[in-house]
């Protein structure tokens, strides 16, 4: 075979790789100009285009979509930063621990227990339970107080004091665990996004906990009677 044969088939086999590349290109530059317009949907479907044709484009579709969605957080417009952060761990699952972190890190300084809940469910999917209570512990400890640990491995009662008519109980756990009062018990559910309350309608009795399942580690603020929660005077 000729060396001008070789040149032609090697010709025929390499035009339609150059063409595709250029077409993973080139609706990847109209998925940013979409997105820098504002235009998310049809943003997205050039994206999508982009990656079917050229696979190497994941990391940087990504690494876009990330970038809007830390936009979106400094304009504290959480839920759409929140829907854009799963958009970039699709294309690019190594940033999922970067998108809990910024989650988390928004979460932390906002004043108004329901949004900072939001935003901490969330980052579950992309931080883990884990991650996500501690974050949520120390939002709680800056608010009330440090919480009193409490850790249910062996099975038996732990007496936590006396709480009666008018004291409110706020925990997080990973895991879910027995609560008893007097005669009354009853299974406590996991709370990692926000502090569970439990308020007490009954004569003075001693609060128990216990494991139920899995070993537990409870964080909790008992609030007395008529004492609204201040900075330092949940924890007792």
């Amino acid at each position: 075979m000729s060396l001008r044969n070789i040149l032609v088939i090697l010709l025929l086999f390499l035009t339609p790789a150059f063409s595709f590349a250029g077409e993973g290109e080139d609706a990847l530059s109209k998925g940013k100009n979409r997105l820098l317009e504002g235009d998310f949907i049809l943003a997205e479907e050039y994206f999508d285009q982009a990656v079917k044709i050229e696979p190497r484009l994941n990391e940087e579709v990504g690494a876009l979509w990330f970038g809007e969605a830390e936009l979106r957080i400094s304009k504290g417009e959480f839920d759409s930063a929140s829907a854009m952060f799963s958009k970039a761990v699709y294309f690019n699952g190594d940033l999922a621990p970067r998108a809990g972190e910024a989650l988390l890190a928004a979460g932390a300084v906002v004043s108004e227990e329901n949004a900072r809940m939001r935003l901490a469910h969330r980052a579950i999917p992309f931080s883990g339970a884990g991650a996500v209570l501690a974050s949520s512990l120390g939002w709680y400890e800056k608010r009330f107080g440090p919480a009193k640990k409490v850790v249910i491995e062996n099975p038996g009662w732990v007496t936590l004091g006396e709480v009666g008519t008018g004291d409110t109980l706020r925990y997080l756990s990973e895991f879910p665990f027995l609560e008893q009062n007097g005669d009354m018990m009853r299974i406590m559910p996991e709370a990692v996004e926000r502090a569970m309350e439990l308020r007490f309608d009954s004569a003075p009795s001693e609060l128990m906990v216990s494991r139920q399942k899995e070993p537990a580690t409870v964080y909790l603020w008992i609030i007395p009677a008529g004492k609204p929660p201040t900075n330092g005077e949940m924890a007792k």
